[in-house]
């Protein structure tokens, strides 16, 4: 079994695992200059209800909380690493917060280097959770239905491998290199997690920045989907959530997993 580092207690952290661990235990159990791709959603501290964590704190004490996992995140990736974060553009809970901006500026601060900023048009400008002042000027709500995924890499931008490890089709690379993906988001009520993204953006994320057997890992790995997609496309993987709840549905998901023919 191909082995990365040791955890507490003497575990071996072997890969195509997820492991119920919190992020910061999670990432300095990873050797260093050791991971090829994150692709993440990090929790938005919009007060969603998880089942093992507070998603409503200090917003100074979140941006602090992001940065040192940041912080790791560099650390384990190698220096032609990527990482891909899925983020809102902004937030309306407790006062407007452009977030996007607060991690662009969060990322840059711990030396990653900007590669794209993705736009992800959700496709559910009807979904209204709130309408201001009601046909009236007097203070409406605009509702933004778009999010970004935010695209850094350590510090080589080339990322080397061999040609027989892509797998990215003509078709894809056209669509996928456009600045703005339209997909529609992963219902909470299938997947069985509160905030779910859909596999077509890890999948995305895999076929453009990364070859067949790249080390892909979500230190935020929810219901399993980047673990799905990168079992699925042949790239090996790493998840960690603090959740035992949602570990155990990533890896039920998980076996029922199709690998694809290469």
């Amino acid at each position: 079994m191909t082995v990365l580092s040791r955890s507490k207690g003497d575990k071996l952290v072997e890969l195509n695992k997820i492991y119920n661990i919190d992020i910061m235990d999670g990432l300095r159990d990873l050797s260093e200059n050791s991971v090829d791709l994150i692709v993440t959603s990090p929790p938005y501290n919009l007060d969603i209800n998880y089942s093992d964590n507070t998603d409503k704190i200090e917003y100074s004490c979140y941006l602090d909380w992001t940065d040192r996992w940041m912080k790791l995140c560099y650390t384990v990736l190698k220096p032609d690493g990527r990482i891909c974060i899925n983020v809102p553009i902004e937030t309306n809970l407790t006062g407007k917060r452009f977030i996007q901006n607060d991690y662009i500026d969060l990322m840059e601060l711990n030396k990653f280097i900007r590669m794209a900023n993705i736009t992800w048009d959700k496709r559910n400008v009807t979904r209204r959770t709130a309408w201001g002042s009601w046909k009236s000027p007097s203070f409406p709500c605009v509702n933004n239905p778009l999010e970004c995924i935010l695209v850094y890499c350590k510090s080589d931008k080339r990322h080397l491998g061999n040609k027989e490890d892509i797998d990215i089709t003509r078709e894809e690379f056209i669509e996928y290199t456009m600045g703005v993906w339209d997909m529609a988001p992963a219902k909470k009520s299938k997947v069985g997690h509160p905030a779910p993204f859909p596999e077509e953006l890890p999948y995305r994320c895999m076929k453009l920045f990364s070859y067949r057997n790249d080390l892909v890992l979500d230190p935020f790995v929810g219901s399993g989907t980047t673990a799905i997609v990168a079992k699925r496309l042949g790239r090996r993987f790493l998840g960690f959530d603090i959740s035992s709840s949602y570990v155990d549905l990533a890896n039920s998901n998980l076996d029922s997993v199709v690998v694809n023919e290469v």
